[in-house]
Formats: structure tokens, C-alpha cells, sequence
């Protein structure tokens, strides 16, 4: 039979040309290409792991962390304590009645001027202190408010990220 121009075979049809026209293809799979595309990620990062030889993104959280530390001289605020690793350093919102989000690791992957905000509210102490200021009244509320002011004046003028990480962990 002749459609269209072209001659067509119409014996191993199983719906007619109204229901199912030459030409048409059916809309994909959606969970097919969900899947298809979660691998392909997977896959990246997989290779970015084997390159790196350490998570990629864990890398650039870590290094915002250290970028933002490192305006205060890489120390507790109260302590001075300043030893690595950088874990053992946190921040504390004054006032938790205005915190609007955590400042854990897994929150440095939000844009600089998003996290500045929260930054500001921030003084950053050792595990310690920190620890001692929510369980106790030995902390000096003045020495922590000057601290809290120090690095307000510190990232006040910055726009983004103070370091940047290096081209070959960027690529």
C-alpha cells in the first residue's frame, strides 16, 4: 500500500494508522530515562572520585569552610584554640531565635551570598566552647558579641567565596 508517497507494509500492524500513524513515536519511558539519567550522574562523580581520590563536592564544602575560617585567623573565638582538622571547629548563631539555617558541612554548597547572612550571625568556637556556651552560663556574652562583630566586618564587603578552588579540582 502506498501512504504518504511511500509504499508502506501494513500485514505486521498491530493498530490502525488513525490510532498509531507512520511517523509517530511514542513518548519514552519516563522511569527509563530516570534511571538512564541517575547513572549517568552517578557515573561522573564516580569518575571524579577516581581522579581526585577524595568526593569532589565533599572537597569544595570543605574548602568554603576553611575560606570562611581562615578570615578569623583559623581559631575558636573564645579558646584560641586553631588545630586541625577543621572539624573540630563550628559555628554558633548568638541568637537562636534568627538562625535560618545550620552551618554544618552539608550547608556550604549554597551560594556564597546566600550563606553570608547566616555567617553574620555566626562567631565560630571549637567543640568545646561550643559545648560549654549551650550547656552552661560560663561564657562572656560582650566577648562573644566583639567576636560576632569581627567577622561581620570581615565578610561584610565580600561578594563570593574568598578562595576559589583550583582548576584541576574545578574541571
Amino acid at each position: 500500500m502506498v501512504i504518504d508517497g511511500k509504499r508502506r507494509n501494513l500485514k505486521n500492524r498491530t493498530k490502525c494508522l488513525v490510532c498509531l500513524p507512520f511517523l509517530y513515536k511514542p513518548a519514552h519511558d519516563k522511569n527509563a530515562s530516570i534511571m538512564k539519567n541517575r547513572l549517568r550522574v552517578k557515573n561522573y562523580y564516580n569518575e571524579k572520585k577516581g581522579e581526585l581520590g577524595v568526593d569532589h563536592i565533599l572537597y569544595r564544602r570543605r574548602i568554603r569552610k576553611q575560606s570562611i575560617i581562615d578570615l578569623i585567623d583559623s581559631k575558636c573565638q573564645i579558646c584560641e584554640y586553631n588545630r586541625l582538622p577543621l572539624q573540630n571547629l563550628v559555628f554558633h548563631h548568638l541568637d537562636p531565635l534568627k538562625k535560618g539555617q545550620d552551618l554544618s558541612i552539608n550547608q556550604f554548597k549554597y551560594s556564597f551570598m546566600k550563606m553570608k547572612t547566616e555567617f553574620m550571625k555566626c562567631v565560630v568556637l571549637c567543640h568545646n566552647c561550643h559545648g560549654e556556651v549551650h550547656h552552661s552560663n560560663l561564657h562572656d556574652e560582650e566577648k562573644l558579641v566583639q567576636c560576632n562583630n569581627l567577622l561581620k566586618s570581615k565578610i561584610v564587603e565580600l561578594t563570593d567565596w574568598p578562595i576559589k578552588l583550583q582548576t584541576t579540582m574545578a574541571d
